[in-house]
């Protein structure tokens, strides 16, 4: 490979480098002004647009045996007016890429497919269509975002800085290949690797201290693959943990079947990923949010091998609705976007409560209806079950109601009557008030 490809690769590289760790160290995401969304998002999607443009232009170029010089000053044939235009001559991505060699052209709708299954919000389905809707009528969509700072009479296209990086991201690569014909690294396996790095990192920190200590070094590495295999793999298993994490349900050595060693060391992974989720990329942000089960469309996030791509695991309550909350149930108020909610599932699902959830974005929930968002259960006495509902309102987004029912005169029922009774809403003067809806009286 000549010393002017390798050149080329290298500035393709760095700079597309350099526009990631930009956009994950800065971009902020979604804000209530649009002018300010788009100006946040400017400088990484005409980074990104001129940098997919000459990736394309070069595979195309390479493929020719020509320059990026030599390819846009090439003359397409006459037109009907007699002129020959330059074919290569225009900012148009989605043109580039029906222009791109077959095999690589194939390679990138593939991974962009991949990477849509993690971010379904991205509309377009294939790497094509978005490429052409970023591309606008007539290729001006580079121009229109180009000049959108001081041009905001200018309708500019709908645009993801996402899928736009992620597709450099593979071009790039794609060179590198061609030059050192190494593997591809997409986005199951940025995933993978990052947290498996990142699970080493905290088990060799554990043992280092052991060390420290006087301890032998525990080796970690079988353990480590049979509970990942038996979990479908190091992504998987992240995603179980997250989502049992997210429910107060950290690792537990002897509840779990773990040693002692790797239930601690999953419970620091769990810990240094929570904490670093500001620092994390946002595709890694954008599983572990799916993986919790945040509220939305499915419980959380698995990884399919036969499909190579993300899926929702949907959730395990089916839809139970009511016009009025039970009567007799307990009223919170919650003031912390959930937090309020997520503290009494918690102790739920502490309490050792089987619990199942139903917990769809607000737009998503029955119109007009109180919705059964959790279910636990429980055995409290042979033959005999406590149960614990949460019942939610898509009118009513800041409170929800909590029905306890079985056990009336057991030990764990009247434990569990006393902490929803104790937690439930407070008045706004001094002290807490009991707020339980009474029998007959269900609020509308």
């Amino acid at each position: 490979m000549s010393r002017q490809h390798s050149e080329i690769v290298q500035r393709l590289k760095i700079a597309y480098e350099r526009t990631r760790e930009a956009y994950e160290a800065t971009f902020k995401g979604h804000d209530l002004h649009a002018g300010t969304e788009i100006a946040g998002a400017w400088p990484f999607i005409t980074a990104a647009y001129s940098g997919i443009e000459q990736t394309f232009k070069f595979h195309i170029a390479e493929a020719r045996g020509q320059t990026v010089e030599e390819l846009v000053r090439t003359r397409g044939p006459k037109g009907a007016k007699g002129d020959a235009r330059p074919p290569y001559k225009h900012h148009n991505l989605g043109r580039l890429f029906a222009c791109l060699e077959e095999p690589t052209r194939v390679v990138l709708a593939e991974q962009y497919r991949r990477f849509r299954t993690l971010h379904p919000y991205i509309e377009p389905s294939t790497a094509g269509e978005f490429l052409n809707v970023v591309s606008a009528k007539g290729g001006s969509g580079y121009e229109r975002w180009r000049y959108s700072l001081t041009a905001p009479e200018r309708q500019i296209p709908r645009n993801s800085a996402e899928a736009l990086l992620w597709i450099w991201d593979v071009a790039v690569q794609l060179c590198e290949r061609e030059s050192d014909g190494g593997e591809l690294v997409g986005v199951y396996e940025q995933l993978r690797d990052g947290f498996g790095r990142s699970l080493a990192a905290t088990m060799e920190a554990l043992n280092s201290d052991r060390i420290g200590q006087g301890q032998p070094y525990h080796d970690w590495r079988r353990e480590a693959t049979d509970w990942m295999e038996a979990r479908g793999g190091l992504l998987n298993a992240f995603a179980e943990l997250t989502h049992r994490a997210h429910r107060g349900l950290l690792p537990d050595a002897e509840a779990d079947g773990l040693s002692d060693f790797f239930a601690e060391s999953l419970r620091g992974w769990m810990r240094a990923s929570e904490e670093g989720v500001a620092q994390a990329r946002s595709d890694q942000r954008t599983f572990m949010a799916r993986a919790a089960g945040h509220r939305g469309s499915a419980q959380g996030v698995r990884w399919n091998e036969e499909t190579n791509g993300f899926e929702d695991l949907p959730w395990q309550l089916p839809q139970i609705m009511a016009d009025k909350p039970p009567p007799g149930a307990f009223r919170f108020k919650d003031r912390f976007r959930g937090g309020r909610r997520l503290q009494e599932m918690r102790w739920v699902v502490r309490r050792g409560f089987q619990v199942r959830e139903n917990y769809p974005a607000e737009e998503e929930m029955p119109e007009g209806m109180w919705l059964c968002t959790l279910y636990g259960e429980k055995e409290v006495t042979p033959g005999g079950k406590l149960t614990v509902r949460f019942w939610e309102h898509p009118d009513h987004g800041c409170v929800f109601h909590v029905e306890v029912d079985g056990d009336e005169d057991g030990k764990e029922g009247r434990l569990v009557r006393e902490v929803m009774r104790g937690g439930s809403e407070s008045t706004r003067t001094k002290g807490a008030r009991i707020v339980q809806v009474p029998e007959g009286e269900a609020e509308e």
